[in-house]
């Protein structure tokens, strides 16, 4: 976790509320959905110790909501698959007249056999 996060060497507790504030920078070395994992060390003053363990999920909020959203493509893929199937029910029938000739040869004439 030091790689990527950085905090305040000393932490002021008083009757123990206190606040730990992390800044982190990736520096190129996450990427979406990376965790990291880590831990905060904490000792007072009379030699009293703990330690806080730390889990950060990498998120980018650069990209359209929509792309990582499973359930919001899945939706609007079916809507327009649902849209689709329920123009070709309800579309007009195209009735195509095909017209019909009869064409007979009498004479048996060399060539027109194939």
């Amino acid at each position: 976790m030091s790689r990527v996060a950085t905090t305040n060497p000393s932490v002021e507790v008083d009757d123990g509320n206190g606040t730990i504030s992390i800044q982190i920078e990736p520096r190129g070395l996450l990427q979406e959905n990376m965790y990291v994992l880590g831990s905060i060390h904490l000792e007072s003053f009379n030699g009293e110790q703990w330690v806080i363990d730390v889990e950060l999920k990498a998120t980018s909020n650069d990209r359209p909501a929509f792309i990582g959203n499973q359930s919001l493509v899945f939706s609007v893929f079916f809507l327009l698959f649902a849209g689709w199937f329920a123009s070709s029910l309800f579309r007009k029938k195209r009735v195509t007249h095909v017209e019909q000739f009869d064409y007979s040869d009498d004479a048996f004439l060399p060539g027109n056999h194939l």
